[in-house]
């Protein structure tokens, strides 16, 4: 496994971990922009680990790299995206909606959102962070 992707994963975590530090404080922005950071950042750490990439090339560094579908797919993983059912599929459905853009300021930021995203990325056994972390536990 690269470098890279390691390091990618260990930021991950530190961004869901500063998620998690956000919605203790009632700080649903900082929670959305955090939880969703991280998500594009194991989408990505899983994109050089399938693809054997040593560095980030060009095509992943667009406006295009926030969008964690298209993230995900270049990842290759597609294949068991389409396999999730029921409140897990929901949970990427939710996820995957992550808009980097909602981190700013100069917006209205519904709390519910922010919950729902957390939910929905925490909720034990169907989760997407804990899918992603088995994702990237499978050899």
């Amino acid at each position: 496994m690269s470098a890279a992707a390691n390091r990618w994963f260990d930021d991950a975590c530190k961004l869901k971990e500063v998620g998690d530090f956000c919605a203790l404080r009632n700080d649903w922005r900082g929670a959305y922009r955090s939880y969703g950071s991280s998500v594009e950042y194991m989408l990505k750490a899983l994109y050089l680990r399938n693809t054997q990439q040593r560095s980030m090339p060009s095509h992943m560094r667009t406006a295009a790299s926030h969008d964690l579908n298209f993230v995900a797919q270049q990842a290759g993983l597609g294949q068991a995206l389409g396999n999730l059912k029921g409140a897990q599929l929901f949970n990427w459905l939710t996820v995957r909606d992550w808009d980097q853009g909602r981190r700013y300021p100069n917006q209205a930021f519904p709390v519910k959102e922010g919950k729902d995203f957390r939910l929905a990325l925490l909720q034990p056994e169907l989760g997407i962070w804990q899918w992603l972390l088995n994702e990237w536990h499978r050899t």
